[in-house]
Order: C-alpha cells, then sequence, then structure tokens
C-alpha cells in the first residue's frame, strides 16, 4: 500500500538542509518507512513560500506526496458556498518549492475539512465534511492524485478532520448526526459497509470529534458542551468501543478543538485541547487502556488551536499564540507530557477559525502548515524540528 502524507499552510522564506534530518521519526500505525519527500529537504524551523499568494483558499490546504508526484490539495472559494478541490503540482526549483497551477478535482459547497487515506492497490479515499449543508462526502482518486467517484455519505457533520483507517481495519468516518457523536464504517471504495455506532448522545452536547489510528483500532476525541470536557475512546477494529470514554477537564471548564496522538513505543496516548474560555491549551498522556498516566496540566496561555503528531517516545505540537497577533509557535512533548522548549512565533494566521493551520507527517519529517495573512494567504509550509 501506497503512504500519503498529509498537511496544510503560512509564510516566510525559503530555505533548505543539504539532508534531512533524522529527528523525526516515522509516524505510521504500521510501522512502514516513509518515502523521502520535497517537505524533508527543508530547512529546521524556517517557513517556506510555496508560491506568489492570491488565493482565496478557504479552509484546509493538504500536501499529498506519493511515489508518483507531489501535491497540494486546497478548497478554493469561489465564492459564498461555491467552493473546488484543487489540486497544485509540487515541484523543487533553484530556490524552494513552487506550486503549480490549479487543477479541478470536485466541485462542492462549502468544505471545511479534508483527509486522504491510501486504499489497497493504489489510489485513495479523500474524505471531507460539508460545513453548511451538515453532511459529509468521499472522493476516490488516483495514484496521480486525480478525482474519480464522488459518494455523499449523508447528515454527518463537524468531522475534526473526519476520515481515518483503523490499524488493523479498515476506514472509517466520525462527525454530528442527530445530535449524536456517530462513527461510520467504509469500505475501500469510500461507501458505507458495516456497522455505524453512537459514541456519545445529544444530551452531551459533543461538536468536532475526530479519529486516529493506533497499532489495533482507532482512538476518538470530541469535546462535550454540556461539560466543558474533552472525551477520549478507544474503539477495535470493529468500532466496538473496548476503553471509555474518560474525560480530561480545564480550568476554564471550556474543554474544546481535541486532538490525540498515539505513542506506540511506550502505549501511550497524548490528548491535547483548548480551553475556549481562558485561551489556555492543555495535555494529559493515558495508557492504552485509558488509565491516567500523566493528569490533565496547562502547557502555555495566550494560546488556542492545538495541534499534535507522534515522535517515537513523544510528540510535536503546534498551536496559535495571541499574545502578539495570531503567530505559530512549536515544541516537542515528552512521553511524560513535559514541554522543555517551543519555538518563538511565526507568521500571522486567520483569526477566525483553527482548521486554517495543522501539523502533519509529510515523508520522513513533521511539517506545520498554516495560511498566512500578512503574505496574501499564500500556500506555506515548515519542517519543524529544534
Amino acid at each position: 500500500m501506497w503512504r500519503l502524507t498529509i498537511l496544510l499552510i503560512g509564510c516566510g522564506r525559503v530555505g533548505f538542509d543539504r539532508a534531512p534530518s533524522d529527528a523525526v521519526s516515522v509516524d505510521s500505525p504500521a510501522g512502514d518507512a516513509a518515502m523521502v519527500s520535497l517537505a524533508d529537504h527543508m530547512s529546521c524551523g524556517q517557513p517556506v513560500l510555496l508560491d506568489a499568494g492570491n488565493h482565496l483558499a478557504h479552509d484546509t490546504l493538504v500536501w499529498a506526496a506519493t511515489p508518483l508526484g507531489e501535491w497540494l490539495v486546497g478548497v478554493e472559494h469561489e465564492d459564498q458556498d461555491i467552493h473546488q478541490i484543487q489540486r497544485h503540482a509540487l515541484t523543487a526549483t533553484p530556490t524552494g518549492i513552487a506550486a503549480g497551477m490549479a487543477e479541478l478535482m470536485l466541485a462542492v459547497d462549502h468544505v471545511d475539512q479534508m483527509r486522504f487515506e491510501s486504499v489497497p492497490g493504489g489510489g485513495f479515499v479523500l474524505g471531507y465534511t460539508e460545513f453548511v449543508l451538515g453532511t459529509a462526502g468521499t472522493l476516490q482518486v488516483s495514484p496521480a492524485m486525480v478525482g474519480q467517484s464522488n459518494q455523499s455519505l449523508g447528515p454527518l457533520a463537524r468531522g475534526n478532520p473526519a476520515l481515518a483507517r483503523a490499524g488493523g481495519g479498515g476506514l472509517a468516518m466520525v462527525g454530528i448526526n442527530a445530535g449524536y457523536v456517530q462513527v461510520v464504517a467504509l469500505g475501500d471504495g469510500g461507501l458505507p459497509s458495516g456497522p455505524t455506532v453512537n459514541l456519545a448522545p445529544p444530551s452531551e452536547g459533543p461538536d468536532m470529534p475526530t479519529l486516529t489510528a493506533l497499532d489495533t483500532g482507532l482512538a476518538a476525541v470530541w469535546n462535550s458542551g454540556v461539560t466543558g470536557a474533552c472525551r477520549l475512546a478507544v474503539l477495535d477494529s470493529g468500532l466496538h468501543v473496548t476503553y471509555g470514554p474518560v474525560s480530561m477537564m480545564t480550568s476554564g471548564a471550556a474543554c474544546s478543538d481535541a486532538h490525540v496522538a498515539w505513542l506506540p513505543t511506550s502505549r501511550h496516548l497524548v490528548l491535547v485541547a483548548t480551553d475556549s474560555k481562558d485561551d489556555t491549551i492543555w495535555r494529559s498522556v493515558w495508557d492504552d487502556s485509558l488509565a491516567p498516566v500523566v493528569p490533565a496540566g496547562k502547557l502555555a496561555a495566550s494560546a488556542h488551536w492545538i495541534r499534535i503528531v507522534a515522535d517515537g517516545d513523544g510528540a510535536w505540537i503546534a498551536w496559535v499564540d495571541d499574545s502578539a497577533g495570531q503567530q505559530l509557535r512549536y515544541g516537542r512533548l515528552s512521553g511524560d507530557g513535559s514541554l522543555p522548549r517551543m519555538s518563538v512565533g511565526l507568521g500571522q494566521l486567520d483569526t477566525s477559525l483553527g482548521h486554517y493551520h495543522t501539523l502533519q507527517r509529510v515523508g520522513q519529517s513533521a511539517v506545520a502548515l498554516w495560511t498566512d495573512t500578512t503574505m496574501n494567504r499564500t500556500f506555506s509550509a515548515m519542517r519543524v524540528c529544534f
């Protein structure tokens, strides 16, 4: 099976190392070696400008690295509720990396989250959510990043993002349907195939669910508007809940926008989230049966929209620091949940939505991505390391 690595994007100058750093370990539930990407040659901690800007990119940009090439896939805002999923070929140039002209993959309504997963025999499934319609859909994508068959999954809103492949199992999409956190099993063609599981009832006021692959099964996280907690559950490869849900509380009792990383070496889950009332970011550490390892603790103030990606016995995190505008900062969490070092603020982010930036694995690197408002919403990326 081919690997696809994905991300989203910000601003700055171009810089390259002579060779990729080995500071970032391969992040794969199956333990496969990652292919080398153009991203692996970016200099450490230096934003890379990918084009001249002048985009109306709406919410998410995804870097897709495959054996046939590398593409930036984005949602372009053509008009209100008239969006296009487009691809831009990425190529090395004498001065850096360039994103080519836009090519249409799929016309959509108002897409705000996307994620790719590989399928056997080559190619991918792209899962996305329609913000205004409150629905979800999938798109079969060829190995050359050409959109093919499109499938609507009906009401399934607010996935953050929604698609993942269970370790030892198949594809699944998560979202909100009739107030429930619902997980829908999918076949490799992107159509429902198998169980549909409700993880949380409407009485909990759940929102913004997402899935992360484990060695076997999935971790699911969401936030509860009623209790103010972020919730974490473990599902097996058949989507049965095996542990949890457990809760992480934050100081303002407004835990939201939760994400989780799986550390296979220690068999720990690291949960990170924002407290939307007091503008702080938090973390907790759990074992694979969801027994607490490290209790909830605050990582930073004047901070929100935290993202996380596993890195061996620890994890890289990136967040928005609003103490001086809306700048991106990053650091590496140790296995005990401590944050011994963090970067300076970089770039300038949009103030309205958290998914204008993300942190993802690309090739053999962890890469932070954001849409930079000072650079005319220019496509950019940065390799995260010290």
